[in-house]
């Protein structure tokens, strides 16, 4: 029979207190269980790993093991189940978001570049269907033209609160409204800018299908295939550039 000196109880090893639950392993299961934040998610293993450490050294004076292993095991499937989110859709969120630029960045890339007269730059920003049918003597008639009338271009001042509708795989033209601003003063502005998404739902190209610039006093400046050719434009005629 084992003997035990008095006031010994095998049930608190520690002397007489019971085992308190260790707030670190607490903590590990709380940060493991936060599936949204990859970095709770490797936090909760850690934790848990320290957790475990911190029970098994303290003499039975701590528990919370169990705790600490489920925080470890749920954590690791939630860093495994997010890095598969990821590669699942990334290419989608990376393509929405290049996208969101080309209607915030392309109007004003394409305007600066056809100013300097960099024609094959400006065609990056251009729908391929447009820029395929359109000569470099339209841009520079379209240029020529801009800067006769309205002076150096300023600023471009794009829609509100506006973003990308689709349902499908396909050519998506999308219209917006908004705003040129030029030395001689702001312009209205129709953009007209297309999207083509592929079947998995990743946004392929987004470019500047056409351009037009309202001006009911002296008639609208449009930039697509249909722009006149410019005068005296030796070398600047056929599609490519």
């Amino acid at each position: 029979m084992s003997q035990y000196h008095a006031g010994y109880d095998p049930a608190y090893p520690s002397g007489g207190e019971p085992a308190r639950t260790s707030l670190l392993c607490v903590s590990a299961l709380v940060s493991s269980a936060i599936f949204c934040c990859p970095l709770a998610s490797l936090l909760g293993v850690l934790l848990g790993i320290g957790g475990m450490i911190s029970v098994s050294s303290s003499n039975g004076r701590r528990k919370g093991s169990g705790l600490a292993f489920a925080a470890i095991a749920l954590g690791i499937l939630a860093i495994i189940a997010q890095f598969a989110a990821v590669r699942i859709f990334w290419p989608q969120l990376r393509s929405w978001v290049e996208s969101g630029v080309q209607l915030a960045t392309g109007p004003s890339e394409l305007l600066r570049d056809l100013e300097l007269g960099d024609y094959q730059s400006a065609r990056t920003h251009l729908y391929s269907a447009t820029e395929q049918q359109i000569t470099d003597g339209q841009l520079r008639y379209f240029k020529e033209q801009v800067v006769a009338r309205y002076g150096s271009f300023q600023q471009w001042q794009p829609p509100a609160g506006q973003g990308f509708e689709f349902s499908g795989a396909g050519e998506w033209p999308h219209v917006y409204r908004g705003t040129i601003l030029f030395s001689n003063g702001a312009q209205q502005v129709t953009l007209e800018l297309t999207l083509k998404v592929s079947q998995t739902i990743v946004i392929e190209e987004t470019g500047i299908s056409r351009l037009t610039i309202h001006d009911p006093a002296r008639g609208d400046l449009t930039l697509d295939p249909s722009t006149p050719e410019a005068e005296d434009a030796p070398g600047e005629g056929g599609g490519g550039g």
